[in-house]
């Protein structure tokens, strides 16, 4: 969401987070440079300040391949069976079953993405109360939409879908538990 305004000789254009929190405000000014006001506050961000903050590096974020987070060997033992680990990409882990139909499991995680999934998730609950389903004591928050358990952890969420699982809040706990350790 974004509001825009103009005073005087500038305009100001306002970014803001879903929950109301400001992200970035653009300034501009149309007066000349000896009456152009001055911005002091720390929490002001122009264009300018904002480019100049990405120029500084931050120090790389460790993000594991999601099949390295949970073994195929770690989620055999988990599930009960013996499954074969196959990657879809770098965040997501696909589990199948050896030699039978089942278990089968998806395992993502979706770095810096838990905030606003849950969020989403929130949003989705108040407009179809009922959809979500609460997992207490897994990360800092998680919720079952239909087959999908998505638990978020600081700001990353992992995801987990299960299939032909008979306990599926343990095995939950235990892939959670071996991912995070990890992470």
């Amino acid at each position: 969401m974004q509001m825009s305004w103009t005073e005087h000789q500038s305009h100001y254009t306002a970014f803001f987070d879903a929950d109301g929190t400001v992200k970035q405000l653009d300034f501009t000014s149309y007066a000349p440079t000896a009456e152009k006001p001055a911005l002091s506050c720390a929490e002001t961000r122009t264009r300018k300040s904002m480019m100049a903050a990405q120029a500084v590096p931050t120090p790389a974020r460790k993000m594991p391949d999601a099949c390295t987070l949970v073994s195929a060997t770690e989620m055999s033992a988990i599930l009960g069976a013996p499954v074969l680990a196959k990657a879809t990409s770098r965040s997501k882990c696909i589990y199948k079953p050896a030699n039978e139909i089942s278990p089968y499991a998806e395992f993502s995680v979706d770095w810096g993405d838990g905030r606003v999934a849950m969020k989403g998730v929130g949003m989705t609950e108040e407009h179809e109360p009922g959809i979500t389903s609460p997992y207490d004591g897994l990360g800092d928050q998680a919720v079952a939409i239909g087959p999908a358990l998505m638990i978020r952890t600081g700001e990353d969420l992992v995801t987990i879908v299960f299939s032909g699982v008979s306990d599926t809040p343990a095995a939950a706990k235990r892939i959670f538990d071996t991912a995070k350790a990890k992470m």
